[in-house]
């Protein structure tokens, strides 16, 4: 069977939803919840943004890449004729938004259009994939916790799946104890892709990013 792959307005909506899930690094109760005064300013895009997370109550600021801001952009001219204040409206009357439950299904999706399990992706690969990046190109770990807004530096490690001998020390960082002056903290282990620490939490392949970029004609083929 020949998938023409989805109509235009929904394939627009779902690169923005995935550009910015990735760029945001968020947890899906925050992405869905995202207004677009949070994302816009008039008809351009922000190049950067701050929430508050419903987790912890505190803020936390991520950029916004050209790719994504593009992505948006595209996306406003329909998403303006809904009247939503959400860029991700749903299209139950009773919810403004998506929901975290619409939110995995669309992940869920994108994978298996690339042939890949879907059991092994969900919404917290959106929100590993640049993390892993930003600490495999810099190994700044501190950097990334502050991008995910942990409160705990060993949270971090947890959720990047780091490896190595550094993780007990990084343990210590969280007690009362604390490393002297001399000795960096951000020289942790290698990051482990092959064990996410938890399920559904692979990262993202860039051949996704490829497919949803697709024009819909070409999509299944």
């Amino acid at each position: 069977m020949v998938n023409s792959g989805p109509p235009r307005n929904r394939a627009e909506q779902d690169l923005a939803i995935f550009n910015l899930a990735i760029d945001s690094k968020l947890r899906g109760c925050d992405l869905v919840k995202l207004r677009l005064e949070d994302i816009c300013s008039g008809t351009n895009a922000r190049r950067r943004a701050t929430i508050v997370q419903k987790k912890t109550g505190r803020p936390v600021q991520f950029e916004i890449s050209e790719q994504s801001r593009n992505s948006v952009e595209a996306w406003l001219p329909m998403l303006r004729t809904t009247g939503s204040r959400y860029p991700f409206p749903s299209r139950l009357h009773a919810s403004p938004h998506i929901s975290t439950r619409q939110y995995a299904r669309l992940v869920h999706r994108w994978v298996q259009s690339i042939g890949l399990e879907s059991t092994s992706y969900g919404t917290h690969s959106m929100r590993r994939t640049k993390a892993a990046q930003i600490y495999r190109k810099t190994g700044n770990l501190r950097a990334v916790q502050l991008l995910l807004g942990h409160t705990k530096l060993e949270s971090t490690v947890r959720y990047l799946g780091i490896g190595g001998r550094r993780v007990e020390y990084c343990r210590g960082l969280t007690s009362d104890r604390r490393p002297p002056a001399s000795t960096p903290v951000v020289a942790f282990g290698p990051l482990t892709t092959t064990s996410p620490p938890r399920t559904h939490s692979r990262l993202i392949p860039t051949q996704l990013r490829m497919a949803l970029t697709a024009p819909p004609s070409a999509a299944g083929n």
